[in-house]
């Protein structure tokens, strides 16, 4: 939702509205990359501890039916739709960067800025997939899953620094964007789930809870919160992964998400994230200049995006993406649930001694 209201802004002089724009979409998808990790992963140690093992196999096949139908066929309607907004054959730069998203690297064109704009959002599925390319070998393959962490956060930021420091510009952009240390920022949290750490009575303190979930409320709605640029990303995932933590494990926790509404909003979330720039690009076209500069008139169209882009989400997850979610269920030694009783044996696991590896 971070990254919706952000772009529905982005657009708003093509609806004749005036607006500042408010750059949370980066921290937004950040916040996406350090949950997407947490999540991965916490299955994976879980299959690990149960099975001993990991199927690589039958995890690249979950992935692939989760994220490849939906990827694709944004990639062909994009093909469909450009050329009927623009009135113009697809050139020759966009072909090239569409050789990109269909070899799964969305974000190469990300950080040469020559992404195609109805599709953006699809840089970081491409980021995504860069990561599940390595690592469930990752975890089945290393003894010192903690350390092997480290090593990754530790590897990606100190390249992305490198780059940034010697100024070369185009490889900072792309591995600015391709926040993998973020992503392993997560995995530790999940990791410190399922083990034994001293870590729980801090991260779970209510003080520390009320200070990430204010910083996450003013950077959303008045802007990003500067402490050092470059590592900007870094500060506020470890915020994230603290809500994340709190919010999915912490039986105690401040704020809770558990509810029909977010539940069903949570289903969706990927179509959400897919068609909105679909919906914002289509409806700014026919409605160009078409409304008055007022708050009313923001508020609306806000409520409007929102509301087809849902709608649509919805009838592609019962008619599209469901078909292939139930084929993923059949490659799933582990389910991901959200229950109350399972954030308390998370949150005891914590506490007591597990045969998890090290």
């Amino acid at each position: 939702m971070m990254v919706l209201f952000w772009h529905i802004s982005q657009f708003f002089p093509m609806f004749g509205l005036s607006g500042k724009e408010n750059p949370i979409s980066g921290f937004g998808v950040t916040l996406f990359f350090v949950l997407s990790g947490f999540l991965i992963t916490y299955l994976l140690l879980k299959e690990k501890n149960i099975y001993s093992t990991i199927s690589i196999k039958n995890f690249y096949i979950r992935r692939i039916l989760r994220i490849w139908p939906l990827y694709f066929f944004a990639i062909i309607l994009s093909i469909i739709f450009i050329p009927f907004l623009t009135n113009i054959s697809l050139p020759q730069n966009i072909i090239n960067s569409y050789l990109f998203y269909f070899l799964l690297l969305p974000n190469i064109p990300f950080a040469l800025n020559t992404t195609i704009s109805i599709i953006t959002p699809l840089w970081s599925i491409g980021v995504e997939e860069q990561f599940y390319a390595f690592w469930p070998i990752l975890f089945k393959k290393s003894k010192y899953i903690l350390y092997s962490l480290i090593g990754v956060f530790c590897v990606f930021l100190f390249t992305k620094l490198f780059f940034r420091f010697t100024e070369n510009w185009f490889l900072y952009s792309y591995f600015g964007a391709t926040r993998i240390h973020c992503m392993a920022l997560g995995a530790m949290g999940a990791f410190w789930t399922l083990s034994t750490q001293p870590l729980k009575k801090i991260l779970f303190h209510p003080l520390l809870q009320i200070v990430c979930w204010i910083h996450l409320l003013i950077s959303s709605f008045t802007g990003v919160i500067h402490i050092a640029s470059v590592i900007d990303h870094e500060i506020y995932a470890v915020i994230y992964l603290i809500i994340i933590l709190n919010v999915s494990i912490n039986p105690k926790t401040l704020i809770s998400l558990e509810n029909k509404f977010f539940d069903f909003i949570g289903k969706i979330s990927y179509g959400i994230y897919v068609y909105h720039m679909f919906v914002i690009t289509i409806l700014s076209y026919f409605l160009m200049n078409s409304f008055k500069d007022s708050i009313t008139n923001k508020i609306f169209l806000y409520f409007l995006i929102i509301s087809i882009t849902i709608i649509i989400s919805w009838i592609s997850f019962e008619v599209f993406e469901k078909r292939f979610l139930k084929m993923k269920t059949k490659f799933s030694k582990i389910l991901s649930i959200n229950t109350k009783n399972e954030k308390q044996n998370a949150c005891n696991r914590v506490d007591g001694p597990t045969e998890f590896p090290r």
